[in-house]
This record gives C-alpha cells, sequence and structure tokens, in this order.
C-alpha cells in the first residue's frame, strides 16, 4: 500500500470518539514532531495546535489547516479493509474518514510539497458535537490571519461561506398588581415584549443577514387548565421550533393559528400537516384525542373536544384550529 493509505489506515485504527480523542490527540503530536520537526501545544481543552516551520520558502505568515479529530459512533476498534482499491470499514463500526481522511491527506501534502510557508494546524476535539473544541480553542496560540477546513467531500471545490443561525432567547418578567385596585403599580411584560418587538429591525436586514421573531410564550396555566402556546409566526420556524418537541410535547400543548389571510393559513396547515407526517401522527389520532379538530369548512371553527377554548385575540373575529 501507499504511504498515504498506510497513515489514513493508522489513523482510524485508533479509536477518538466525540469526548475520547486524548489517545488520537497524541499519536497526532508525536507525528507532527517527528516527521516535520513542529512545535506542538496542548489547550486547555484538549485541542492540539502544532505549527511547522517553512520549507524553501521566505513567506513569514502563516497559514492555518484545521481538522477534528473526533468521530462519531460506532467508532471503537474499528478495522479498515482495503477492497477494489477503495477502503472501508470490516462491517461493525463506521470508518472514520470524517476527519481523519482529510488529516492522512494534509499529512501527505506537507511531506511532498516542495516548498511551502510556516504552517499552524489545529486538530480539534468534540467538532462531532456542535464544535465544542473550535468553540473553546485557545486563540492565544495562533498567529494566522488565514486559514482553511479541511473537511468536506468534494476534492476539487472550495466553500468561502456558509449560513448559520444565532438564536436569542429573551425573558421578560412583568410586575403583577390588582387590576382594580391598583393598576398603576403594575408592569405589563405584554407590553414590553410588544414595543422591543415593533422596535426590532426584522426580514433582510443586509445581503448575507436575515432576523425574525420565531415564538413568543405567554401565560402558564394550572395543570387543570389548557396548557396553550400563542405562536408569532414569520414564515414557517415558528412551527420548526414547536414541531421539534416531537410527540411528547404535543400531549402537553394545543397549538392555535390565528390569522385573516387565506393563502397564509393553507400553507401554514400544508407545512403543519406535512411535518406531523414525519413525526407518526396520523389525522385520526389527533382528533380522537382532541389535539386537534378538523375545521368543515373555511368559515368554521371547532373547539377541540372537551377541552376549554382559547379565545382569539381582540383584533380577531375569528379563530381555526390548524389542520
Amino acid at each position: 500500500m501507499s504511504r498515504l493509505v498506510d497513515t489514513f489506515c493508522d489513523m482510524v485504527r485508533i479509536s477518538s470518539e466525540s469526548g475520547q480523542e486524548t489517545q488520537f490527540i497524541a499519536y497526532m503530536n508525536d507525528l507532527f514532531s517527528s516527521r516535520f520537526d513542529a512545535t506542538c501545544t496542548t489547550d486547555g481543552y484538549g485541542n492540539l495546535v502544532a505549527k511547522i516551520p517553512a520549507k524553501g520558502s521566505t513567506v513569514e505568515e502563516p497559514v492555518l489547516f484545521g481538522v477534528h479529530g473526533d468521530t462519531v459512533k460506532p467508532g471503537q476498534e474499528i478495522e479498515p479493509v482495503l477492497e477494489n482499491g477503495v477502503i472501508r470499514s470490516k462491517g461493525e463500526t463506521i470508518l472514520g474518514a470524517d476527519d481523519k481522511a482529510g488529516i492522512a491527506e494534509l499529512v501527505e501534502a506537507i511531506e511532498t510539497a516542495g516548498r511551502r510557508p510556516p504552517l499552524e494546524i489545529v486538530v480539534t476535539r468534540e467538532e462531532e458535537l456542535g464544535l465544542q473544541g473550535s468553540r473553546n480553542l485557545d486563540m492565544s496560540l495562533l498567529d494566522a490571519k488565514i486559514g482553511f477546513v479541511i473537511d468536506m467531500d468534494d476534492l476539487d471545490a472550495v466553500v468561502v461561506g456558509g449560513p448559520s443561525k444565532m438564536s436569542i432567547d429573551v425573558t421578560i418578567t412583568g410586575k403583577a398588581a390588582h387590576a382594580g385596585m391598583e393598576p398603576e403599580k403594575g408592569i405589563s411584560a405584554i407590553r414590553a415584549a410588544s414595543h422591543a418587538i415593533v422596535m426590532l429591525k426584522e426580514g433582510r436586514i443586509d445581503p448575507e443577514t436575515t432576523v425574525n421573531v420565531g415564538i413568543v410564550n405567554g401565560a402558564k396555566y394550572d395543570k387543570s387548565e389548557l396548557r396553550a402556546m400563542q405562536s408569532i409566526t414569520f414564515g414557517k420556524r415558528a412551527y420548526e421550533a414547536i414541531l421539534d418537541h416531537g410527540r411528547d410535547y404535543f400531549d402537553l400543548v394545543d397549538i392555535h393559528l390565528y390569522t385573516e389571510k387565506e393563502t397564509f393559513y393553507e400553507g401554514e396547515i400544508a407545512y403543519v400537516k406535512g411535518t406531523m407526517a414525519k413525526l407518526g401522527y396520523q389525522k385520526a389520532d389527533l382528533v380522537r384525542r382532541g389535539r386537534w379538530t378538523v375545521p368543515q369548512s373555511r368559515t368554521e371553527s371547532r373547539r377541540p373536544a372537551g377541552r376549554q377554548a382559547c379565545s382569539a385575540p381582540p383584533t380577531r373575529r375569528k379563530w381555526r384550529s390548524t389542520w
């Protein structure tokens, strides 16, 4: 076998499931030190930073390459098998090519390059758990201003950007007061939240960024009363967040959609029906269990059988259960 294949097979034989990368990090430390005279440092989170001197180059600015050393499960005692020019696992485990194929390719490229600038190689932990190694990387150990992440399946492509999402949860707590005797002493959380939402710039705020308010959760009720979730929906993200809770969560809430636009209503219904089907719900189940009701027409609405209904907002003349 070639040196590249040998290097890859040696790597995948070292178990490094997320959270258990210590042995593999030590292996990479020894590899970079012995083969490339690298100065290696392990940060407080266990990430490896290897600084490799330049070869045949007068460039002083280092270039960073990022890889991750962890794999998903099952990744213990992997045995790679070469069959017809293709490397596979023996069958009981994953192969671990993500990201060890990229690491092996990077090592081979460094080995065979006739000249190269100074390099900084970062091997992170727990990438598969949500980029935890990168999030906790000690940036003070790095000098590079440009870098590349070696972690994709296309051999002839470079990704220069990708979508990401930031979610912000805001809790606004009001102050209770007697509505008849001393209302002036109260502070309305609903009013404060409404003011904040109105002041927030939403939609497309620049060529690469969009902002929306996804879900607003209101009052909580006693267990003997209807548990309700009220949603302010921009697009479909509110339903996506609700449905992510799965079947158990739907046993605790009724979801109502208030709208005066028929096209929006129909579109939301189609989306909810499709997502609910993926969760294993059938329409008969929902009707029988009283979680949802089926409007007989677009102008008729029904309340869930045996359940206390949630009244419509003052600005709405009628309400519908969504399905």
